[in-house]
């Protein structure tokens, strides 16, 4: 009998957790499909709106820094594109990285508005990505490149990953 409760302990156990993860992928799967736009808002409102709806997702922690002013000044194209790469980078941890922290830092320079983003999850081996790149990193590097920025990818297999994000202050010419 003892044999038996243990095994029926072990049963149960293993239920729980393919539920649990069946959960979370479900709530990457709705977080993913759901669409998401600027709108009216400012850069750092909307990306304060994706940590809202990441946090209540996926119940990770996750902190957002950046300037007061809601970089107004910023062009609208060039603070979309930033909103889309954090939304990306966002939907890749909810799905692929089992991060349990994000943290998002925003900060200007004298010539550009920077974004990044570092998760606590598994990490991956980028040289591997680069050969099964998926859409979601490949639209991130077209998203910057498009108002003239540039995205940074550094990861390592067990200690998360780092997107660092780049637009210019003013609009392309």
């Amino acid at each position: 009998m003892d044999n038996d409760a243990g095994l029926s302990k072990v049963r149960i156990k293993e239920s729980i957790e393919g539920l649990n993860q069946a959960i979370r992928d479900i709530r990457a799967y709705i977080l993913d499909l759901r669409p998401r736009q600027l709108g009216n808002d400012g850069l750092m409102d909307g990306l304060k709106r994706l940590v809202t709806e990441y946090r209540a997702h996926t119940f990770a922690e996750v902190s957002l820094t950046g300037p007061k002013d809601d970089l107004d000044h910023l062009p609208q194209t060039n603070s979309l594109a930033l909103f889309h790469i954090c939304q990306e980078t966002l939907a890749n941890a909810a799905k692929h990285s089992g991060a349990k922290r994000v943290d998002i830092n925003v900060w200007m320079t004298s010539e550009r508005a920077i974004m990044e983003i570092h998760d606590n999850g598994k990490g991956f081996d980028l040289e591997k990505m680069a050969m099964t790149i998926g859409h979601g990193l490949s639209n991130m590097q077209t998203r910057a490149r498009s108002v003239g920025g540039e995205v940074d990818i550094t990861s390592v297999i067990g200690d998360g990953t780092t997107i660092l994000a780049w637009v210019p202050r003013s609009a392309r010419a």
